[in-house]
């Protein structure tokens, strides 16, 4: 991992005010950014090799705790995936496939629940910039009942990028 980098991502997308970088602790497969009040885990995904993908949460997470992702451009410049601006020039500057940007946009546009991941019984759809991935959602609405909902996300990245999010219901 890269000490500069997850402290650059946590002091400027997540660090709330008030709050100051104590330490930052590279490992094999994580950072741990620790604040005045609480640390921060900031992982490297699998990526393309025109940018890199991160994912950051608290380091003690509990089901329902938000992980944000991120990335990063060859130059420095980062995006977090979760704000639609942010993600659009992203697309804007780093031109990934339509595939890829659909992959994104499904995995990271939208607060995770718990934990999204792409399904892999259902191969993407692609015709020029549009794109259809089907994903799948943990959800947890408490701490009793537990729910894998399948979802569609229809991406169309022509400039702006645009997609919808349809609920296809609970797995089977």
């Amino acid at each position: 991992m890269n000490a500069d980098l997850s402290r650059h991502l946590i002091a400027g997308f997540l660090l709330p005010a008030g709050e100051e970088i104590l330490d930052v602790r590279d490992g094999t497969a994580a950072s741990i950014v620790e604040t005045s009040r609480t640390a921060w885990r900031v992982e490297p995904l699998p990526s393309d090799e025109g940018y890199r993908l991160f994912t950051a949460g608290k380091a003690t997470m509990d089901n329902g705790e938000p992980v944000e992702a991120f990335a990063v451009l060859p130059d420095g410049q980062a995006f977090r995936l979760g704000d639609e601006e942010q993600l659009r020039t992203f697309h804007r500057q780093a031109s990934p496939s339509p595939l890829e940007i659909a992959n994104l946009v499904a995995q990271y546009a939208e607060p995770q629940p718990v934990a999204r991941f792409l399904d892999p019984a259902t191969a993407p759809m692609v015709s020029g910039k549009q794109a259809t991935v089907h994903t799948y959602s943990w959800l947890y609405p408490d701490d009793e009942t537990e729910i894998l909902l399948r979802e569609r996300w229809d991406v169309d990245t022509a400039d702006p990028l645009t997609w919808r999010r349809t609920e296809l219901g609970p797995s089977a």
